[in-house]
């Protein structure tokens, strides 16, 4: 094993740091371990080093030291793929003990990095995980060869090419149709039925919200209710949460976050801007007056939406239409599906 003081050479502002690296090598076996002593991870806090990266099987694992104050001992362990499945890695089981007792989720989700073939499509190829001989896609960021996903718990994982094929997608295939394929594929959202996108409907506050924290990889497990209408069983409670708790969302009224209600194309632009704003590192446009002023509808747009706007008109992620932006029309499926496919391209200047 070999061991240096490096830094972190991310597309993402939230990965940016300086960190040890643990290089286990490309071991014949199928199964590496690496045991950090709380002498060792003392010693990592005390240099303010809050990450560590461990390098196997081409792997980048990047675990949040942080939250661990005992003996921490990471296990990866190779395993066979279904019968079907023709993955683009091996199969990989991880897991995390702390003080000997086995770790499942984590308050600071841990990130990996699976090597990907350049020969593969970016827009398709999705982490997946496993479930007996199923699979359900969840998503991760392609970019130097890798794809990136956050995991607040671990399963088996690995990674696929998943095409998916939607029906009567005609009416908005030209400008929409490669950005609905290319999230449902990476399980950032799914089709209103098998084979049925549905782009012409209306996306709610909540569905959006799931969007959103599902493709800049946001999901925590210590956030925690923040409004009186969403509670904690219901399928929209995590995202609404992280989003609140990330400041992506800040509900419509006090304690409210209407998550039924349609979203607005003000709304949409805004919440994919202040996600960019945490996961990329964006900033806002320096003058938002003079953005807004390219379209004539601007003085219908809320004061609190005017910079997320600003900032995604300028950036292309959303355009208007002869001339005006629409800022409270209810947005699409296929309208959401463009925003956020074009926001994962996104790179901070």
């Amino acid at each position: 094993m070999k061991a240096k003081l490096t830094s972190i050479g991310a597309n993402t502002g939230k990965l940016d740091s300086v960190y040890f690296t643990f290089d286990l090598g490309n071991a014949a076996v199928d199964s590496a371990e690496l045991p950090l002593s709380k002498k060792i991870l003392d010693a990592l806090h005390s240099a303010s080093l809050d990450k560590i990266k461990v390098e196997v099987y081409g792997l980048n694992i990047i675990i949040p030291v942080k939250q661990f104050n005992n003996d921490l001992d990471l296990t990866v362990n190779k395993l066979p793929a279904p019968s079907g499945l023709n993955p683009l890695t091996p199969v990989f089981e991880f897991g995390v003990k702390t003080g000997g007792v086995q770790k499942n989720n984590f308050s600071d989700p841990i990130h990996i990095q699976f090597p990907v073939p350049s020969t593969a499509n970016p827009d398709l190829v999705t982490v997946v995980r496993l479930e007996g001989n199923s699979y359900t896609a969840v998503g991760g960021e392609v970019h130097d060869g890798f794809i990136e996903e956050s995991f607040p718990h671990f399963s088996p994982y690995t990674v696929i090419e998943n095409k998916l094929i939607f029906r009567g997608l005609d009416s908005v295939r030209p400008w929409a149709g490669k950005a609905i394929e290319a999230i449902a594929s990476k399980g950032i959202t799914e089709g209103m039925a098998p084979g049925i996108f549905g782009p012409n409907d209306r996306i709610t506050r909540a569905e959006f919200a799931k969007m959103v924290v599902r493709a800049f990889n946001l999901e925590l497990n210590d956030a925690v209710e923040q409004f009186d209408d969403v509670k904690g069983n219901e399928w929209f409670a995590p995202y609404a949460q992280v989003a609140f708790q990330t400041g992506i969302i800040n509900g419509r009224a006090p304690g409210k976050f209407v998550p039924n209600a349609r979203i607005t194309r003000a709304e949409m632009a805004t919440m994919v801007t202040r996600a960019l704003k945490v996961s990329k590192g964006a900033v806002d446009v320096k003058d938002v007056g003079s953005e807004l002023a390219k379209f004539k509808d601007s003085s219908g747009v809320h004061p609190s939406l005017r910079s997320g706007v600003a900032f995604a008109a300028n950036h292309g992620l959303i355009v208007g239409n002869k001339g005006k932006f629409l800022p409270n029309a209810n947005a699409s499926r296929a309208e959401a599906a463009v925003i956020v496919y074009r926001s994962l391209g996104f790179t901070a200047e």
